[in-house]
């Protein structure tokens, strides 16, 4: 019984299980179920489990080819301040030893 503002209600439930039908519903379903295959396992040779390194060797390989044949470095733009270094040293050497030995400037 359930009371709502003051007044008495019945709510009967019009629905009805049949005694132990809960306890054998669990073996019905079961039993209706089709019998499970075994599922068989596969074995992984040495092979697939190299062939992802081997590809990501290879990528790699390949952007190292790319980048030194498409963009290739520019070996004059690297030493071309120590280049002039040197020339720089060389001509104040010469200067040097022309005062020094001869006494006088280039």
């Amino acid at each position: 019984m359930v009371k709502v503002g003051g007044m008495k209600n019945q709510i009967d439930n019009p629905f009805r299980v049949p005694d132990g039908y809960f306890e054998e519903l669990t073996d019905q379903i079961m039993d209706s179920l089709p019998e499970r295959q075994r599922m068989t396992v596969s074995t992984v040779t040495l092979w697939q489990r190299i062939v992802p390194w081997f590809y990501l060797a290879a990528v790699f390989t390949g952007l190292l080819l790319f980048f030194r044949v498409f963009m290739p470095m520019q070996t004059s733009d690297l030493y071309s301040e120590e280049d002039d270094y040197a020339e720089y040293l060389q001509e104040e050497y010469t200067k040097y030893v022309s005062v020094e030995e001869f006494g006088f400037l280039e």
